[in-house]
């Protein structure tokens, strides 16, 4: 009976595995394009698997022990990809159609998009993995060697300065010897791309130092002679502005009544609450000052041809400025920036739109700022003790484009000095520029601290009998800072 069972056994593993064999076949057929023609190198792939192989010079392929339900993928570059179901098929043929998306082939170039039957000129396409890789110090010096005909030269070797890119010849679309860039749609020049380089700084320190009062007014239309020093400087108080003559420190009547008049005409309420200015014969052009009147109303005034120019700045009814800053950039671009009550801070243009940058909150009397931009992108950067926050924006429409903050952790002697001394000596600070002495951060734990010791120091004067009161109330307030003195000069 136990030989009957085997023998069963046999015959049904060996009906099985045949079954099994069956169920996989060997496909065989031609790939042809829609004109009948043999497809030369065309992908025959079994769906979800590796196995695949294809076409030869006559458009033949054969696949063995192909799964009668698998799928065959057939692709070929500028045909559209075709998916048949082998079913226990032997023979299959396939006929490709043409893809006119991929045929048309649709290139980007300059203000819109061309078709490659009817693109002239010569195309190449550098990945911008490969520029990620190249460590230079702008975008342009990326270009070198990364495509033939493609000439860059370095500038003049200042940070930031656009290199000088040749493609085939001088010849330019813009009448000039440099290509043109086209960004999202939008033209630009190496020159342009150069001029829009920033840098704008804030400190505390600059912002809270004392104000000597006395401004020097240059004239901003100085013709062929350029910028000079005057020989005058003006103050504003409540009365109104008044020009002071430095030869012989007489007020100048006649010039502080016209600039007074047009200011007070302009709406302008005295005196003022900030005035920011870069009174200098070293730039290219000069915006005068940004005024902040009584009211946080913001102002612009310059000196045109000796005469007063005077401008109101409207601002948000909800918004009261406090601090204003003049930038003059080489593009032209910005006025300046002013920040308000709020922590805001405003972009100020040249056309006197207010733009509200979208960062946090700036305590401008307490932390710094700073902005690096060009005319792609800004980045903001605010930094005080222990944290900084970088803030990317568009430079076209000031939307946030991304945003990272850090947190620094305190060294070790910060994270201590908390336990054994109560307070610290500091001789400068963010509140003002010049030294001044003052103390700071009390530490009650390392008050505690100096109990100990102030006790520690009794029990040791009584032991050589000479125990000092006033040097004990010392150590408790001023702890290891004098216990170390007097244990150093400790005589018997």
């Amino acid at each position: 009976m136990n030989k009957i069972a085997a023998i069963l056994w046999c015959i049904l593993s060996l009906a099985w595995t045949t079954a099994s064999w069956a169920q996989n076949v060997a496909v065989s057929g031609k790939v042809t394009g829609a004109n009948g023609e043999a497809i030369i190198g065309a992908n025959v792939l079994v769906e979800g698997t590796t196995q695949g192989i294809t076409t030869n010079v006559d458009g033949d392929y054969t696949l063995t022990n192909v799964p009668a339900n698998a799928t065959l993928v057939v692709s070929y570059l500028g045909y559209k990809t075709e998916k048949i179901p082998v079913g226990n098929k032997t023979r299959i043929d396939v006929t490709l159609r043409e893809d006119t998306a991929e045929i048309e082939g649709v290139m980007v170039v300059a203000y819109g998009t061309a078709k490659k039957e009817s693109f002239t000129g010569s195309a190449a396409v550098v990945k911008g993995g490969e520029l990620q890789k190249r460590v230079v110090g702008n975008v342009t010096k990326s270009f070198e060697g990364t495509v033939a005909g493609v000439q860059v030269a370095s500038g003049g070797g200042q940070p930031g300065e656009a290199a000088s890119v040749i493609i085939r010849g001088i010849g330019s679309v813009n009448a000039s010897a440099t290509p043109l860039y086209v960004v999202d749609g939008i033209p630009f020049d190496a020159r342009e791309v150069e001029l829009s380089n920033f840098v704008f700084r804030a400190s505390p320190s600059e912002l809270n130092r004392p104000q000597i009062g006395l401004y020097q007014l240059l004239e901003s239309a100085p013709g062929r002679e350029g910028f000079r020093t005057p020989d005058d400087v003006f103050r504003i108080t409540e009365r109104g502005i008044e020009f002071v003559k430095m030869a012989d420190n007489r007020i100048d009547a006649e010039k502080s009544e016209r600039f007074d008049r047009v200011m007070k005409k302009k709406g302008f309420v005295f005196p003022a609450r900030r005035i920011a200015g870069n009174a200098s014969t070293y730039k290219h052009y000069d915006n005068g000052y940004l005024l902040l009147d009584a009211t946080g109303t913001p102002f612009q005034m310059k000196q045109l041809c000796g005469r007063p120019f005077v401008r109101r700045i409207e601002r948000p009814d909800s918004v009261t400025f406090t601090h204003a800053f003049v930038t003059e950039f080489p593009d032209k671009r910005l006025l300046g920036f002013l920040g308000d009550d709020r922590g805001g801070i405003h972009a100020l243009e040249a056309d006197y739109s207010l733009h509200c940058l979208p960062l946090h909150p700036v305590d401008l009397r307490r932390e710094r700022l700073i902005v690096v931009g060009d005319c792609f992108y800004w980045t903001a950067i605010t930094e005080r003790q222990g944290f900084e926050r970088l803030t990317a924006l568009n430079a076209r429409d000031y939307s946030l484009a991304a945003e990272h903050e850090t947190d620094f952790p305190a060294p070790k002697w910060e994270q201590t000095r908390k336990y054994l001394f109560p307070f610290r000596l500091v001789f400068t600070a963010s509140s003002d520029k010049y030294i001044k002495p003052r103390l700071c951060d009390f530490s009650y734990l390392a008050l505690g601290l100096n109990t100990l010791l102030a006790a520690g120091w009794a029990v040791y004067s009584m032991k050589k009998r000479r125990c000092r009161t006033i040097r004990a109330l010392g150590i408790l307030v001023l702890g290891i800072y004098l216990l170390v003195p007097l244990l150093l000069t400790d005589r018997e």
